[in-house]
This record gives C-alpha cells, sequence and structure tokens, in this order.
C-alpha cells in the first residue's frame, strides 16, 4: 500500500491535482478548491436492495453531477482520488460498525464497449482510491462475462434485466466468509449493485456494502424508504 501512494505522489508531480467542480490546481490530496469546498454539503443518503445497502455522499444534482459526469464522460479520470474522498467518509460514517471487518474493496467490472470507447473503468479508479485511503486491499473480484446494453441509456423498467446474468465471480480469489465493500459511480434503480453483490454472496461473501459517488434516490417522506426520482431517471437517459 505505501508503494501505491509514493507512485500516486510521483504522478502528482507530472499531473498536479484538479478540483473536480471547476477544474482549477489544487493543493495535494486536497478535497477541492476553497471556493467550491464552501459549497459542499454531505448528506450520507443510505439505499437499501435486496442483496445490499448503499451509501453515497451526494445526490445526482448540481456540482456533483457535473463532477461526476465529467469523469465519466468528458475524459477527466484524474478526478477520481478528490470524488472517493467524500465517498471513504460516508463510508466510514455509515458502515462504522462493519469498517474494521471488510476485507476486500471491489468495484463494477465495464463492458468492452465502455473501456474501449473511455479508456477507462470510472468504478475501478474511484475503488482505487477509496481502497487506499480505506487501507483495504482492492481486488477484482467480478467479471463482466457477457456484454450487454449500456444502463444509463435504458429505462428503468429495462435496468433490472440487462444485468441479470452478465456479471461472473473471479476464481481466482476465495471470499468464503469475506466482507466486501463494492463501489460504483452513480446509484440510480440499484439494479447493476444488487446483481453484483448477488453474485458475491453466491461465490461465498458474508456480506456486501456498497458505496457510489452520488445517488438518483430521493426520500420518500411517507413510507421513510427510497425510491428513485421520475426526474432523476429521465435526466440520466438524456445523458
Amino acid at each position: 500500500m505505501r508503494i501505491k501512494v509514493l507512485l500516486d505522489r510521483l504522478t502528482s508531480c507530472f499531473y498536479p491535482d484538479r478540483c473536480p467542480y471547476c477544474n482549477i490546481i489544487i493543493m495535494p490530496n486536497s478535497l477541492c478548491c476553497e471556493e467550491c469546498a464552501e459549497n459542499i454539503i454531505q448528506e450520507d443518503i443510505v439505499s437499501k436492495g435486496i442483496y445490499c445497502s448503499n451509501v453515497s455522499p451526494f445526490r445526482l444534482d448540481g456540482m456533483y453531477k457535473n463532477a461526476i459526469y465529467s469523469m465519466k464522460f468528458s475524459s477527466h479520470p484524474g478526478y477520481a482520488k478528490q470524488l472517493a474522498m467524500p465517498m471513504v467518509t460516508s463510508t466510514r460514517k455509515i458502515y462504522s460498525e462493519q469498517l474494521e471487518k471488510i476485507d476486500y474493496v471491489a468495484y463494477v467490472p465495464a463492458t468492452k464497449k465502455s473501456l474501449h470507447s473511455r479508456g477507462y473503468n470510472q468504478a475501478y479508479l474511484l475503488a482505487k482510491y477509496v481502497a487506499m485511503l480505506l487501507d483495504i486491499p482492492c481486488k477484482e473480484l467480478l467479471l463482466k462475462i457477457k456484454e450487454n446494453d449500456i444502463q444509463h441509456l435504458l429505462t428503468r423498467k429495462k435496468r433490472k434485466q440487462n444485468v441479470k446474468n452478465v456479471f461472473g465471480f473471479n476464481s481466482r480469489y476465495n471470499i468464503k466468509d469475506k466482507n466486501v465493500l463494492l463501489v460504483d459511480d452513480i446509484y440510480t434503480t440499484g439494479s447493476t449493485l444488487n446483481e453484483c453483490a448477488r453474485v458475491l454472496l453466491d461465490s461465498g461473501a458474508s456480506k456486501v456494502m456498497c458505496t457510489t459517488y452520488v445517488t438518483a434516490a430521493a426520500k420518500n417522506k411517507i413510507e421513510n424508504d427510497f425510491y428513485i426520482s421520475e426526474d432523476f431517471s429521465q435526466d440520466i437517459n438524456e445523458n
């Protein structure tokens, strides 16, 4: 882990850290610039699925939406370190009792099509820094065994079916009775994370906890549960 930190510092000499919200150069290992920091309000939003729970520091809106979209769609992989920082804060807060029991950090694998066009898997980059900050090994526990359509181009109803049986477990690892922190960039309907968690649990994992940078889940004031806002879903489908 120390070697990774040293390599990260060396890289920062040639590629300085930038504020993910306004893109100006910032001090190494800073969350963002001072001006943007004044506007950050972390909510630590928890969403519960069938096989796992998820915590996101922010909603998919405003400056947070712009930051993750810039990283994901506008070739700014360097934002991953800054975006991972609030994810770690949320993880430490919400999963405080389980934190010491987490054995591995994993991530949602990308389609070959998105890797070819984008050049990187944003979920892996976020997971790499989340793991580094938590001092927990990051492992490629999941594999994409079947190509499917890109989730953000689908309607809510089609997302669950689209991820069914497309992920497989990487048999190089033994996760029997292990606890896994699963990382992705955006929580929308939870279909992808739930399917990945199912695969991990079926492969022997004891528990799967998830974290994403932003969530499109909005709190239901009546049932005190979480649902997906139609406005958010429409917004994602248009990008």
